[in-house]
């Protein structure tokens, strides 16, 4: 399997999960948040950001118990700098690989010269 269609693969499967989330999630949207008891017109507007989003709403819906009420729409802080470092890496990474496997420019074969390209006549 190339690379391409590994990625497609795995945004397959997410785009999947979080169809499957939105499924579970939306009918019953209005006991887990009770700003949107009645609100039916927006949950479809809703379902593009549970296709991407899938697990960080399925995380705060896993936190509606929680006694502080400000604790439940508290994003996982803790892992935000671990996150960045691992980004950080893999641009360097990749910008390094990507440096050293380039195909070498086409100035430097002996018989690369260039061609006057002349009209059709």
């Amino acid at each position: 399997m190339e690379s391409a269609q590994v990625v497609v693969a795995v945004a397959e499967l997410w785009l999947w999960a979080g169809a499957l989330a939105a499924l579970a999630v939306l009918p019953a949207l209005g006991r887990f948040e009770p700003a949107a008891r009645g609100a039916w017109a927006f949950r479809p507007l809703m379902i593009p950001g549970f296709l991407l989003l899938w697990p960080l709403i399925l995380w705060r819906l896993a936190r509606r118990g929680a006694e502080d009420p400000r604790a439940r729409h508290a994003p996982p802080l803790r892992l935000q700098a671990g996150a960045a470092l691992a980004m950080a890496a893999a641009l360097a990474l990749t910008t390094a690989l990507a440096l050293a496997v380039r195909q070498s420019p086409p100035g430097n074969a002996p018989d690369a010269a260039p061609v006057r390209l002349a009209a059709p006549q």
